[in-house]
């Protein structure tokens, strides 16, 4: 009876023990899964927050990407722009030289008509030189004819003695003076063409100065843009975040740049063409 009673209370304080070990499992159990379903949460937020983090990055990168197409549109319209400002630079130089040799031709011109007045001038002081001999030589005939023949007037021996020759020379001296006014008349409008002819040349050099201008204006300007977008492109690279959402799962490893898809980003700027190649264009578009 006693070892009955023994095994029944050895029985009821083993149930006790394994109900006292049962408990304690359970609570085990009940924190390890409290702290699982923690754990998840946590890791269901971080996820979140970076797929959301990722999603911001890549609209912004895509946004980033139209920017910088519609710059590099906005280089080729500039340097269509500058080719044609060289085109028309180019042009403005042969209109240069072009005046230039008008205004030598029209200098050579001038030059020849000034020592064409010049002698004429000494031809013009010749014959009147002449005139006044005759004239003087005249009067003096008529002044001997006076004492031989009293019945004639000095008017009359004059008129008589001088004749056709001084009509001629007169003339002659009539027809110079005209020749050197139209001379001098034709060598002032070559001399006001050529003060035009020199405006102009200024004018279009100055032309030039302000294109040269504007030219080193807009390579700075093209350059500091490309700098800019660089740096843009550089910082956003280096903003990758490290944990990338692919086939619908998290991945743990961090994304690294050689990964990662390649975008208009990274297509670089097309390549400026080479200056013969200019060149050749720009002769041809002056010549047609």
């Amino acid at each position: 009876m006693e070892r009955a009673l023994a095994a029944g209370s050895e029985a009821m304080g083993l149930e006790v023990a394994s109900r006292r070990a049962l408990e304690e499992v359970h609570s085990k159990e009940c924190d390890a899964r409290r702290e699982a379903e923690a754990t998840l949460a946590q890791l269901t937020e971080d996820y979140l927050a970076k797929v959301m983090e990722e999603l911001m990055v890549d609209a912004e990168l895509e946004g980033l990407e139209l920017q910088y197409s519609g710059k590099v549109g906005e280089l080729r319209d500039t340097k269509h722009k500058l080719d044609r400002k060289r085109l028309k630079k180019r042009g403005y130089k042969k209109l240069c030289h072009t005046l230039q040799t008008k205004v030598e031709a029209h200098a050579d011109t001038i030059q020849h008509q000034r020592a064409e007045l010049s002698k004429t001038e000494t031809r013009f002081k010749e014959v009147e030189r002449k005139y006044r001999a005759l004239v003087e030589e005249a009067d003096m005939e008529a002044g001997g004819r006076l004492r031989e023949f009293s019945d004639r007037t000095r008017l009359e021996l004059q008129v008589e003695i001088k004749g056709q020759d001084i009509q001629k020379l007169d003339r002659k001296a009539n027809a110079m003076e005209e020749t050197l006014v139209e001379r001098a008349s034709r060598v002032h409008e070559l001399e006001l063409e050529v003060e035009g002819l020199q405006a102009a040349r200024d004018s279009a050099e100055q032309r030039s100065q302000n294109m040269d201008l504007d030219l080193d204006v807009a390579v700075l300007r093209v350059r500091s843009m490309i700098s800019t977008f660089m740096d843009k492109k550089e910082r956003y690279h280096l903003r990758t975040p490290n944990f990338s959402y692919r086939g619908g799962r998290l991945s743990k490893t961090p994304k690294s740049r050689s990964s990662r898809p390649k975008s208009r980003m990274d297509t670089p700027i097309p390549p400026v063409e080479e200056e013969s190649e200019l060149m050749e264009t720009e002769e041809e578009a002056v010549a047609a």
